[in-house]
């Protein structure tokens, strides 16, 4: 499986804005957190990376590509002033008009993200002089300094764009991180936190390749969906995205293939949301750097469905492909591609291109529109399946009624493909009282959605029954 992936390095065609081949040559790493902070290090002053962080270039080059993303509504760089926001909320009249997301185009971490609709909108007091103070707050502000060097060096800047509903009615919508290496769709993950930082991380999912053919990579390599810590049925919601996941999958993996080589990113993340039968799959953010948890198969299409972390793997496999990519080439030979005008960051410009590279990345399968099975906010709560600490050498798998904990690795109980939950009616959900949690917390109460909470929903589970397991 590693010669498969060092194979795809060697055939790469890299951006030498990605190349950190001299950082890595020679280190040890024990970890890809490690070799993260080198990538975020050695991202300054990199016109390409710092392109793809600022999101209003990345629409304009995507739209070049042909990839399939959100319409834009509004954008403003640096400054924003009050009439042309009055202008804008001006032509907002219908409810589907006010079906949108404001978000800063150059932080992370959803800072400063709103998400409206009409009922927010009149509930919560929201005016154009309200939305121009807050584009003109965030402004003000910069990246974490956390990130990466690039994106903290972006032109500060605000988009609006059109709402993404999934018929799964999470409060936000489905949105699968695709990651890629060296041109090739490695992994997805429908990501919640990690569990040291937040009691949600039972609902993190991972979409792990299976190669048809060890040593292989290819456009018709299948997926297999693990969602460690979900009893299917006790939360339709969730069961409904994982069969969304397992079906979108290699569409996603197409578009997120497609912009990593565009690029010529040999590491890149690609955002994607999922789940709208009108919409399909939608190409939302590029990242260059992602701290999340990656896990994958300890033996490619193992029955036994043993899952390890990833990271010391992926960590490798970045220090000798980035060693055995045989052809770097200058920035300006993808940006030129994309329509970019500039060679400095500050300068660049995009002309659109008609048509587009891709034009068939726009050509998704068809699909009635019911096939999108429609799950209400109330039925996509569920509780942690296990009580006892999630982390890798205390996980295991439930087995008769016990927990087996094998030193080193995830055992998990594989979903499988084409489940899908009955649709539930309406009139059958009930809720229970409403009451008030902290941000990032968890509990089984109910409260109104605020365009200011973007976090994971928190509703009382409906019809739950928990599973008493022993610790073995």
């Amino acid at each position: 499986d590693d010669e498969a992936w060092l194979r795809a390095a060697e055939e790469f065609e890299m951006n030498e804005d990605f190349c950190v081949r001299e950082a890595l040559r020679g280190r040890v790493f024990r970890d890809y957190r490690e070799t993260l902070e080198i990538l975020k290090r050695e991202s300054d002053g990199k016109a390409t990376i710092m392109a793809i962080g600022d999101k209003i270039l990345l629409d304009a080059m995507l739209r070049n590509l042909g990839a399939p993303v959100m319409e834009v509504l509004f954008a403003r760089r640096q400054r924003v002033d009050l009439q042309s926001v009055e202008n804008f909320v001006r032509r907002l009249r219908t409810e589907e008009d006010f079906s949108l997301v404001v978000k800063p185009t150059h932080l992370s971490n959803c800072q400063g993200v709103l998400i409206f609709d009409q009922r927010l909108w009149v509930s919560e007091g929201w005016t154009a002089q309200k939305l121009h103070k807050h584009m003109s707050d965030n402004l003000e502000k910069r990246a974490l300094e956390a990130e990466s060097a690039a994106l903290q060096s972006c032109v500060p800047g605000i988009v609006v764009q059109k709402r993404y509903r999934s018929a799964a009615q999470f409060q936000t919508p489905l949105e699968l991180r695709v990651q890629t290496m060296f041109g090739y769709a490695r992994s997805g993950i429908w990501w919640w936190g990690r569990k040291e930082t937040t009691q949600f991380a039972h609902r993190n999912v991972w979409v792990v390749r299976q190669p048809e053919e060890i040593g292989q990579l290819r456009d018709t390599d299948k997926w297999k969906v693990y969602a460690p810590d979900h009893m299917p049925g006790t939360n339709a919601g969730f069961d409904s995205a994982l069969t969304v996941f397992q079906r979108d999958m290699p569409q996603m993996m197409r578009v997120a293939e497609s912009v990593a080589r565009a690029f010529g990113a040999p590491w890149l993340r690609v955002d994607l949301f999922c789940g709208n039968g009108q919409w399909k799959v939608r190409l939302n953010e590029v990242a260059y750097s992602s701290d999340v948890l990656y896990l994958a198969e300890a033996i490619p299409n193992d029955p036994s469905h043993v899952l390890r972390d990833d990271g010391p793997r992926v960590a490798k496999l970045l220090q000798e492909g980035f060693q055995r990519c045989q052809e770097v080439l200058p920035a300006s030979h993808f940006l030129r591609m994309l329509g970019v005008r500039g060679d400095r960051y500050q300068e660049m410009t995009v002309t659109p291109m008609d048509p587009p590279l891709r034009p068939d990345l726009l050509q998704q399968e068809e699909e009635v529109e019911e096939a999108y099975d429609e799950v209400p906010f109330a039925l996509c709560t569920s509780t942690a399946r296990m009580p006892f600490d999630l982390g890798f050498r205390n996980a295991g798998r439930v087995t008769s009624g016990r927990v087996a904990r094998p030193r080193g690795s995830l055992t998990v109980q594989r979903v499988q493909a084409g489940y899908a939950p009955r649709r539930v009616p309406q009139a059958a959900i009930t809720v229970g009282p409403m009451g008030s949690v902290s941000r990032g917390g968890y509990n089984v109460m109910t409260r109104p959605v605020s365009s200011r909470t973007i976090g994971p929903p928190m509703a009382q589970p409906v019809s739950f029954m928990p599973r008493t397991v022993t610790a073995g």
